[in-house]
């Protein structure tokens, strides 16, 4: 049987199982398709990468190149990660004090890797290493995108009509773009370079 690597924005491994992921990113994609070029052997599970479904536009990549890929709903991701060797994903930034500012949803994935047992790495390129602290006034550790991503104002107008004699709606939509993942819940991280840093007892340390 071959490895499976996980993409829940993002995922993979080689061998003998398989991998996961959960949004397009091109670092995870050339990853994997360099992985495959040298004959690793290996079947990768995507999660759908909703709101915006990255994870679509990231299976029809993989599948284009020739990669064993199962697409799975971003609720299945615990009760898939099991299956996997490795869990691989991208990141937006990767803080000075060794934390990860990733895709939103990322975060309950590394506790799910962490609870498994399965590995989780993170990929980025050099250029997303971050000098700054997350606690640091000047991070942004989120952004706010647009509710029409997750709705149809036209199907919830009702809940979002001002004109009840209160001067709010009564509904509320948060559509958040990023999570933050703690170092604790990372195994290694791997720039574009294939510099690899692990995370040991005194901390991480070039391999």
């Amino acid at each position: 049987m071959p490895d499976s690597a996980a993409i829940p924005h993002t995922s993979s491994s080689g061998g003998d199982s398989g991998g996961k992921s959960k949004c397009s990113s091109r670092t995870v994609l050339e990853f994997l398709c360099a992985a495959k070029d040298k004959k690793r052997s290996f079947q990768v599970f995507v999660a759908e990468g909703s709101p915006r479904y990255q994870g679509h536009l990231l299976a029809k990549k993989l599948v284009a190149r020739g990669l064993q890929t199962t697409l799975i709903a971003d609720s299945a991701v615990f009760a898939m990660i099991s299956q996997v060797n490795m869990v691989i994903v991208g990141a937006h930034a990767f803080m000075a004090n060794g934390g990860v500012i990733a895709p939103v949803g990322l975060n309950m994935v590394a506790l799910a890797a962490q609870k498994h047992a399965v590995p989780f790495v993170v990929l980025a390129g050099s250029h997303k290493l971050c000098p700054l602290y997350p606690h640091n006034p000047e991070v942004l550790l989120n952004e706010l995108r647009s509710p029409s991503e997750l709705l149809d104002f036209g199907e919830f107008s009702d809940c979002l009509d001002f004109g009840r004699g209160t001067s709010f709606p009564l509904l509320h939509v948060v559509n958040a773009t990023f999570d933050y993942v703690p170092q604790s819940l990372l195994v290694c991280f791997t720039d574009t370079l294939f510099r690899i840093t692990m995370e040991g007892r005194g901390g991480w340390r070039d391999i």
